[in-house]
Order: structure tokens, then sequence, then C-alpha cells
């Protein structure tokens, strides 16, 4: 029901976006920083939360827990809360029942909230485009935790 994969350590500042008479002003708001090499997610679809990954992981804390969930099937995604689901080309994040998606379109990765639209260079996370839409302003930390997760969730894509 966990799916472990590897990435390299990095640390990138934080998006951030203002609306200032009239135009929207982007800046930073602190760093991201991912230490630890290997990463890992919960496949919601195949876990029972039986525990026993928390007591046989190498690290710490409970993955059915405490990691990203990744819903396979359109059917899971729509009856959680919270986690992540990818579908064609496109990783979704729900958060506190609100939709997110970011998607890898060339050199750069485009992401859509109610809030935001955006567009990040995929190689240090620089804001090529923003537009906030319902916010006067927003950090971009999700866009950066789906980033990392973009990849792993569709190598495990499945279905609609």
């Amino acid at each position: 029901a966990n799916h472990s994969y590897e990435i390299d350590p990095f640390a990138v500042e934080i998006p951030y976006a203002r609306k200032e008479n009239g135009s929207v002003n982007v800046g930073t708001s602190g760093i991201y920083r991912i230490e630890q090499r290997y990463q890992v997610l919960n496949i919601k679809d195949f876990c029972n939360e039986c525990g026993n990954c928390e007591t046989f992981c190498p690290s710490s804390g409970a993955p059915f827990r405490d990691k990203p969930q990744l819903h396979l099937t359109e059917k899971s995604f729509k009856e959680t809360e919270e986690g992540f689901h990818f579908y064609d080309g496109k990783l979704f994040m729900k958060k506190e029942g609100h939709l997110q998606s970011l998607q890898k379109k060339g050199n750069s990765f485009h992401f859509e909230s109610k809030n935001a639209t955006a567009q990040f260079r995929i190689k240090d996370f620089y804001p090529e485009k923003v537009t906030l839409t319902n916010s006067e302003e927003m950090r971009f930390d999700d866009a950066i935790k789906m980033s990392i997760i973009y990849e792993a969730a569709k190598e495990l894509s499945v279905s609609k």
C-alpha cells in the first residue's frame, strides 16, 4: 500500500504573490527543503490502515497517516477530503476540500487553484507568470509539494 521513490534533495525559494495597486507582485516567502532522498507515497486504494507500515517503516512516522496519499482511481479521489490523483497528464491535489492541479508542459509546471494560476520553471521553480483570481495573496508551497509528487504519481497512474 506504500510506494517508495527517490529524489535529489534540494532547497528552493517559495514563490509568493500579492495584489498591490492593481498588479500582482511576486516575491519569496521562505525556503522549501527536501533533505531525504527516499520518499514514500501511501496508495490509498490499497491501504486498509492496519498500521503495519508504522511498525516496519525504516523512518519515523506512519505512512498511512503521515505521507501523501495517492488515489489511483477517480472514484477513490472523489470520496476523500484530502489527497492526490494523477490523470491525463495532471496531478490533482485536494486540500480542505478544494482542488488544485499541476501539469508539466515543456520546461514549466502549470498550476491552477481556485485562488490562482501560475507557471513555474521546472529547474528552479521561478514564477514566470502568476494570476491571482480569488485571493489578494498566495504562497505556492503546495505547488512545490505537487511538483515533487508529480513523477512518482505519473509512474503509478492507472485509469480514470
